[in-house]
């Protein structure tokens, strides 16, 4: 749960994938109002930094647990080339932020 939490943050819920994006909803404030927003990120957000193969197609979630389901082993998704352009990161930068810090 550390991993998804530093990922989406600690309040992330209601996930929904598809198009090789991650969409949830999590708290938002401007130090006086607390709202929700809806928030989309590129799935290798999300797959990265818990080390799943791909982008999962759903997740199940029962108290403090989490089964991400879905198929194939990363092929297909591949890195948002759009996301990754206007990051303005360097290439290990890049890299880092897609794909979390054990993947090379």
């Amino acid at each position: 749960m550390a991993e998804f939490r530093a990922a989406l943050g600690p309040d992330a819920r209601g996930l929904a994938f598809g198009g090789g994006r991650v969409s949830f909803v999590r708290g938002a404030t401007d130090g006086v109002d607390r709202w929700e927003e809806r928030r989309e990120l590129p799935c290798e957000t999300l797959h990265g930094p818990l080390k799943l193969p791909s982008c999962p197609e759903r997740v199940a979630v029962s108290g403090t647990s989490m089964v991400f389901e879905g198929r194939g082993q990363g092929h297909g998704e591949g890195l948002d080339m759009e996301w990754a352009s206007r990051s303005r990161l360097s290439v290990e930068g890049t890299w880092e932020a897609a794909y979390g810090g054990g993947a090379r």
